[in-house]
């Protein structure tokens, strides 16, 4: 009777064995303390809803003079009174710790500064806050003040107008956005 194995392709099997468990566990260990598996504040959850959120070191924001680049600004018809502004509804993110593109505008016509807050509909969390945005003044770009998971969140998106004479809110708008999280 004929043997199945040779002893010396029993060796190799011990050996690819090995090797496999060991790039096995290696993935396994590079998950867990490198990606932020067993991290807890990557896994605190808010225990009002289900959404998961923790907060993200503060980054510097990316206030620029001028107009958006591709913002259409008619200017000819807007009162001195009338408070206008842009921003984008539908914020996309790379994941959770890149940049979004807010694209927020207070436009040179404008004789009030501004600043805006996100919040996810039915929190209380803010999970965007811009700096005061003075006349001229945009934002392309920004970073959330809280880590979100891979996902859609429908979230209200107030607009604070401030007099720049005493520095107090003179008028508040609340509206609906979109924030994705693509990874």
């Amino acid at each position: 009777m004929e043997k199945f194995f040779k002893p010396s392709d029993k060796k190799n099997f011990v050996i690819v064995l090995i090797i496999f468990l060991f790039l096995v566990l290696s993935t396994v260990l590079y998950v867990c303390f490198f990606d932020g598996w067993t991290n807890e504040e990557n896994l605190k959850v808010n225990q009002n809803k289900d959404v998961p959120m923790t907060e993200v070191t503060e980054f510097e924001n990316v206030v620029e003079d001028g107009p958006l680049s591709d913002s259409k600004q008619n200017s000819s018809n807007v009162d001195d009174d009338d408070f206008t502004f842009t921003m984008n509804k539908n914020i996309i993110f790379k994941n959770a710790s890149s940049l979004g593109n807010v694209k927020i505008e207070n436009p040179k016509s404008n004789k009030y500064d501004f600043y805006v807050e996100i919040k996810l509909k039915d929190r209380d969390d803010v999970v965007y806050k811009s700096p005061i945005l003075e006349p001229n003044q945009h934002i392309t770009n920004d970073y959330l003040m809280v880590k979100l998971y891979k996902g859609s969140y429908e979230s209200v998106a107030t607009i604070f107008v401030i007099d720049k004479e005493s520095n107090e809110v003179v008028a508040q708008e609340n509206f609906e956005v979109t924030i994705k999280i693509k990874k």
